[in-house]
C-alpha cells in the first residue's frame, strides 16, 4: 500500500561481512504493523534466504633477498648475491595484501645458507590473524631459485714478465692475493718450475708461506683480506709461476676467474768489462817481468 513502511528482521548470517567464508541470510517481515498487514511471497523466483560467499583472496608474491648487508640481483630470474661468510635467505612480501592485515610467510626447502651455491625456496603455507582469508591456491611464483655466487679472489702482480740483471741480490716478483673474508683462511698454492736457481718465497704481510718443491702455499691468516708475498731468486736463469689454485676449507666460496694466474720473470747475464793495460813493444830486460795489467769491472761480490 502507497505509504507504508515495511521492516524487515534477518536470521542467519549477518547481510555484511569482511572475512572469507560461505554465509546464508534470511529475510523476514517484522511483527509490528504495518509489516504485519503483509507476507513474504515466496513462489516462483522468489526466495527469502540467500546463500553469498567472500572468497580467499589468491595472494600475489614478489620475493627479494634479504637486508643482511648483501647486495642482491635478478639474473635471468635469479636472486644472486656474492658470498661473504654470512647466512642469507630470500624473503616472500605480498603484493596484494590488504591494508592493515598480519599475514605471515611460512617456509620450505633452503633457508639459512651460507656456502656458495644454488637454492631454491618455496612459499608453503600462511600464517597470522588475518591468514584465513588468503590462500596459496592458484597462486604463481611460490618457489624461487636463488644463488650464492662465489667470491673472486684476488691476483695482483707488481710486474708482468719482467726482466732483470743479474746483481746479486734477490730480484722477481711481489704477488698480492686479495678479497678474502677476513674471518676465511684461504690457501693459495702457487706452482713454480726454474732452469736455475731455487725461488725464494716470503712473506710481506697478512699471511704465512710454506715450500714444497715446486708448491708455494700462501695462507692468507685470520683477521686479513689481503695477503702480500714475493716470489725471487738469485741466478741467471728463467723463473716460472705455472698457476694457481685454491685450498683450505673455504675454498669451495672461491674462485680465480678472469685474471691471469701465471706469470714469470727472468734473471739476465750481467756484462763485465775488460780493460788493458800494456806498453808493448817491450825492450828485453834480463830478470825483468814485462807485460800487460787486465782490470775486470763488473763483477758483483
Amino acid at each position: 500500500v502507497v505509504g507504508n513502511v515495511l521492516s524487515f528482521t534477518y536470521s542467519g548470517n549477518p547481510n555484511s561481512a569482511k572475512n572469507a567464508g560461505s554465509y546464508t541470510t534470511t529475510v523476514a517481515l517484522a511483527t509490528s504493523l504495518p509489516s504485519s498487514n503483509y507476507v513474504l511471497y515466496t513462489g516462483a523466483g522468489n526466495k527469502n534466504s540467500l546463500s553469498w560467499v567472500i572468497a580467499q583472496r589468491v595472494v600475489q608474491v614478489s620475493w627479494a633477498g634479504d637486508t643482511s648487508g648483501a647486495t642482491w640481483v635478478d639474473l635471468s630470474g635469479v636472486l644472486t648475491t656474492t658470498y661473504d661468510a654470512l647466512s642469507h635467505n630470500i624473503e616472500a612480501t605480498f603484493v596484494n595484501k590488504v591494508t592493515g592485515d598480519t599475514l605471515t610467510p611460512t617456509y620450505s626447502g633452503d633457508r639459512n645458507i651460507t656456502n656458495a651455491g644454488v637454492y631454491s625456496t618455496t612459499l608453503s603455507s600462511l600464517e597470522g590473524a588475518s591468514s584465513a582469508n588468503y590462500t596459496l591456491t592458484g597462486a604463481s611464483g611460490l618457489t624461487k631459485s636463488w644463488e650464492i655466487e662465489k667470491r673472486t679472489a684476488t691476483i695482483g702482480w707488481s710486474a708482468t714478465t719482467p726482466v732483470f740483471t743479474y746483481n746479486g741480490d734477490l730480484q722477481g716478483l711481489t704477488v698480492t692475493l686479495g678479497n678474502v673474508i677476513s674471518a676465511d683462511v684461504l690457501v693459495f698454492e702457487v706452482t713454480t718450475t726454474t732452469n736455475s736457481d731455487t725461488i725464494t718465497g716470503t712473506i710481506v704481510s697478512g699471511g704465512s708461506i710454506v715450500y714444497s718443491d715446486p708448491v708455494f702455499s700462501i695462507t692468507s691468516t685470520s683477521g686479513n683480506t689481503t695477503t702480500v708475498a714475493t716470489l725471487k731468486a738469485k741466478q741467471y736463469g728463467t723463473y716460472q709461476v705455472t698457476g694457481i689454485v685454491l685450498s683450505g676449507t673455504p675454498s669451495s666460496n672461491y674462485d680465480l676467474s678472469g685474471q691471469s694466474s701465471t706469470n714469470s720473470f727472468t734473471i739476465g747475464k750481467r756484462q763485465i768489462t775488460l780493460n788493458w793495460t800494456s806498453s808493448s813493444p817491450y825492450i828485453y830486460r834480463y830478470g825483468t817481468e814485462q807485460g800487460s795489467s787486465l782490470q775486470v769491472s763488473g763483477i758483483y761480490p
